[in-house]
């Protein structure tokens, strides 16, 4: 919160230099909702793809048979299906945010769901990504059985350098849509002040 804080007090003094009329914050507002929501999009749209994939992976090309490797493929698909769902949430629940209103209650409204989502970038989405990770891993058993060694050692390679790549590109995706937010409550606390004339 102390860089929202900073970066309000940054954009507000910008404001008290060039002073915009209230319908110019809530353009600007909006534009803000706005890239949010296609960041959620862009989210849902790659996650079902993969969603996708992956089901289709292991239902025509590699069923699996054993328990483990079944309970595997339930966590990697139940992670996929649980982010999906949380980004539509998040689409509904960012609609939900009033623009424009002067009341306490919109400021209100931005604040609450940017803590929304900073945890869900956080805790949930680390706890979502453990558990891909623990089904991918639970599927070397069976995999071993039919894969040679170094074939394995090249999966579980490649496995990592794409978590990481994967995850180097979500944190850019995430600072992002962060400071959006950031700046959509700025807007709101400024229309806030605009309407009681501070």
């Amino acid at each position: 919160m102390d860089e929202l804080s900073n970066q309000w007090k940054k954009a507000r003094t910008q404001l008290q230099t060039t002073p915009a009329d209230s319908s110019q914050l809530v353009g600007r507002a909006r534009q803000r909702q706005r890239s949010s929501q296609y960041f959620q999009l862009g989210n849902i749209l790659v996650l079902t793809i993969s969603l996708i994939g992956v089901g289709a992976f292991f239902y025509w090309l590699a069923p699996v048979r054993e328990v483990l490797s079944r309970v595997g493929v339930a966590c990697m698909l139940g992670g996929l299906l649980l982010r999906i769902g949380i980004e539509v949430w998040s689409i509904f629940k960012s609609q939900k945010i009033q623009l424009g209103t002067t009341t306490l209650q919109a400021t209100h409204e931005a604040v609450g769901y940017y803590s929304f989502r900073k945890r869900i970038h956080g805790p949930i989405t680390l706890s979502i990504v453990a558990l891909y990770i623990l089904g991918f891993y639970l599927l070397t058993p069976e995999f071993s059985q039919y894969i040679p060694f170094n074939w394995m050692l090249l999966m579980h390679g490649s496995f990592v350098i794409m978590a990481v790549f994967l995850f180097v590109q979500i944190r850019k995706g995430i600072k992002k849509e962060m400071q959006s937010l950031a700046e959509l409550i700025e807007i709101e606390n400024d229309l806030q002040d605009t309407a009681t004339g501070i």
